[in-house]
């Protein structure tokens, strides 16, 4: 059995009969018995286009010893528990096997269709070729050997292989068009997809083990016997500025980092192999140990609390059974966490190693801290220069009942598209740090299926350690972990998850089963306190005072406060996917059509109404003290004002575009003259909201709806207070007057 997630479904083979069982639904369970064969592998791949009816969107690839069969799947999204959506499927006979005598034990797709396998006896790479109707020169299904080549691929294999380094995983990178295999031997290779029917081998990396010492000598847990990859896993773009992009992870649980080599060819490469145009050799940048004193899960007194390593600078604890993983056998990757599985201390149980990037470096980063008491910190990693924070991790050992089959991230609903469109506008975070997308999505799932059923992992976020910490204040009185906190992630991080739990958030809870777009609040006397630590954390701000040989005139530069920090951080995350976005894009009717996601729209401005509904009814949270220095005073009162009008500004804007959607924004565009629309289609979100062009495009904008409501013998009156009520901004009282008095004009025109 195995976890499909394109399709949310899990596949169960009894002999010859397949199970396709819906993991969210729950009791949806799919059929498929229409061959004779054991059935030992199940993968969904991408269908070639224009080989198949357009309803399929999905090629299940069903391996049995002796067959390798095709099965299209469509699939329709309808509403499942739990306010999530599900998957209905059908499926579709294609009619397309192929008979082996190579049983097929891994299987990768690329984006255009192809299929590429990995073969049990031989350890041969294979491709299985499918094509629309049979020709002179193929048959409508094959399969082909690329480990031999030539003619000879074509054909059967009458005798057995010599012994040789097997394929035992194939990976297929869909971003860059490269197939990885791993061998037995710990040996990858890279081969670039090129004609059809064609893979060109062009690096293979050997003596890993070898390599591997070279960046960590001396380190224990680099043995020969101890080493051996069990998988590969691709690195996206987006999570590295560096060109990482190939992750291997050996049984107790090294890591190595592949990135593009400077140089065209070198040592890493061999047997003569050329690199592709637009491929570069890759070479081991760094190796990632496993965690060292990892604590056994039975020695957690509470599973579900946060860790010792959240609470920075409390002194680690002594580990009375340090648990050294050394038989993980299973491994999946997202955007920079690692969860691993490997069979735990007694029969019925695993253990799963998981692993993430530690937050509090970045959180820390660029802040003055030397105000703060300096403690060892319990995160580790490899020692880096010191031009930059070491890369450091944390770690957690959890124990789950039943023997681990699969793995894989938990598919992100398409609701949540902010971190995508905030990923798209440079110069972005990359998705490894959570700190800036933790207001825009909820947190990141993992499932692992066991013999016993699915256990869902959950990824907890900053945000919800901060919010265990206020509970247990509010709980307790106990100030001492959100003063840790505090030192862990630096004053202005945490000043601004502080702003997000007081006003609330549309991705505060952690089950992700509150309604898509509903925000989500905290208790009142929680809130309090959230209020109350980002009022005390906050601080004042400082006058830094400009001296010249003695003398003052009294000039000088205010350092913020940590509520303004706060307060700017939070609300520039929670616009980020939106503010650098175009407005409008050409749409396939010829009419301009919205390039911003309207529920990602309503997301945005509900978490900032929210934001401004707190700030309206706690006006005392940005009054500073009487004993800050009046520069300082003034100039934060100042740039609190700015930003308070920036954020109704933006709320307004937000409000205005909707209603341009609902009033079809191609059709007015199309309205007005070919300059005007020429600059209106040009904007971005951000210069709606601040520049001058947004003012000449909005009020152009308007006149058109005013003038289809007098066509239409509406009266203003109604549209006019809409705009009002919702964008006061982009429709002044004046501007009403003038509509009003147009009204009767253009009637008595009409007549």
């Amino acid at each position: 059995m195995g976890i499909i997630p394109e399709i949310d479904r899990v596949w169960v083979s009894i002999d010859h009969k397949l199970f396709l069982w819906d993991y969210i639904e729950g009791q949806e369970l799919s059929t498929y018995f229409d061959q004779p064969d054991v059935i030992t592998k199940v993968i969904a791949v991408k269908p070639k286009p224009g080989v198949f009816v357009d309803e399929i969107q999905h090629l299940l690839v069903i391996c049995t010893p002796l067959t390798v069969l095709l099965l299209g799947v469509s699939t329709t999204d309808v509403p499942g528990p739990n306010n999530r959506m599900r998957k209905d499927i059908k499926m579709y006979a294609t009619d397309m096997s192929v008979t082996c005598d190579v049983e097929m034990i891994d299987v990768a797709g690329t984006n255009d269709g192809r299929i590429f396998m990995a073969g049990s006896q031989d350890g041969h790479l294979y491709e299985l070729h499918y094509q629309e109707k049979e020709g002179w020169f193929g048959k409508r299904i094959q399969l082909i050997n690329h480990s031999i080549g030539g003619v000879q691929s074509f054909l059967p294999r009458f005798t057995p292989q010599k012994a040789e380094d097997r394929i035992v995983s194939v990976v297929s990178d869909l971003s860059r068009n490269i197939i990885y295999t791993l061998t037995a031997n710990s040996v990858i290779s890279l081969y670039s997809p090129t004609s059809d029917k064609s893979v060109h081998l062009f690096q293979t990396i050997q003596n890993l083990y070898k390599l591997a010492q070279e960046k960590a000598p001396g380190s224990p847990a680099l043995t020969p016997k101890a080493f051996q990859v069990i998988s590969l896993h691709i690195i996206d773009p987006n999570e590295s500025r560096s060109g990482v992009q190939l992750m291997a992870i050996t049984t107790n649980g090294v890591r190595l980092y592949f990135a593009p080599s400077a140089q065209p060819y070198s040592y890493y490469s061999s047997g003569g192999n050329e690199p592709m145009r637009g491929h570069r050799a890759l070479q081991l940048i760094h190796v990632r140990l496993p965690p060292p004193n990892l604590l056994h899960p039975d020695e957690q007194s509470s599973p579900y609390r946060a860790p010792s390593g959240y609470r920075a600078h409390a002194q680690p604890s002594s580990i009375s059974r340090p648990y050294i993983v050394s038989a993980l056998d299973n491994c999946v990757y997202s955007a920079g966490l690692t969860v691993a599985a490997q069979p735990g201390d007694t029969d019925g149980t695993d253990f799963l190693l998981c692993m993430s990037p530690d937050l509090t470096r970045i959180g820390n980063l660029g802040q003055a801290v030397s105000q703060l008491p300096q403690y060892p910190t319990p995160s580790y990693g490899a020692v880096s220069g010191s031009q930059r924070p070491p890369l450091t991790e944390r770690a957690a050992l959890l124990a789950i009942p039943g023997r681990t089959w699969g793995m894989a991230p938990v598919a992100r609903p398409k609701a949540f598209l902010a971190t995508t469109l905030a990923l798209m506008h440079p110069p972005a975070p990359v998705i490894t740090n959570e700190l800036a997308y933790q207001f825009l999505e909820p947190p990141r799932q993992f499932m692992i299926l066991t013999n016993v059923g699915i256990t869902i992992l959950a990824k907890r976020r900053a945000l919800d350690w901060l919010r265990d910490v206020i509970e247990e204040v509010q709980a307790e009185g106990n100030v001492q972990p959100i003063i840790e906190f505090r030192d862990s992630f630096g004053r202005d991080q945490t000043c601004a998850m502080l702003l997000a739990l007081a006003s609330g958030n549309t991705f505060l809870d952690l089950s992700e089963q509150s309604a898509l777009g509903t925000i989500t609040t905290l208790s009142p006397e929680v809130a309090n306190v959230a209020k109350q630590a980002f009022y005390d954390f906050g601080e004042r701000p400082i006058w830094a005072e400009r001296a010249t040989y003695g003398s003052s005139d009294g000039s000088g530069t205010a350092l913020f406060s940590g509520r303004r920090e706060g307060f700017a951080l939070y609300f520039s995350r929670l616009i980020r996917p939106i503010w650098k976005s175009k407005l409008t894009m050409p749409g396939p009717s010829g009419l301009h059509v919205s390039n911003i996601p309207e529920d990602v729209l309503s997301m945005v401005q509900k978490n900032l109404f929210a934001l401004k509904d707190l700030l309206d009814k706690n006006p005392h949270l940005f009054h500073s003290a009487t004993g800050d220095y009046a520069g300082a005073r003034v100039a934060s009162a100042g740039e609190q004002e700015a930003w308070k009008s920036l954020l109704e500004r933006t709320i307004e804007g937000a409000s205005f575009f909707l209603l341009l959607n609902d009033h079809r924004i191609g059709e007015l565009i199309a309205q007005v003259d070919a300059e005007t629309q020429k600059l209106i289609t040009s904007l971005t979100f951000e210069e709606l909201i601040t520049g001058p062009n947004g003012v000449t495009a909005s009020r152009a904008l308007v006149n058109v709806v005013i003038d289809q409501q007098i066509g239409q013998q509406i009266a203003v009156d109604t549209i006019s207070d809409v705009l009002q009520s919702r964008c006061g901004s982009f429709c002044s009282t004046d501007d009403v007057m003038i509509y009003k008095a147009r009204q009767p004009t253009k009637t008595f025109l009409i007549y």
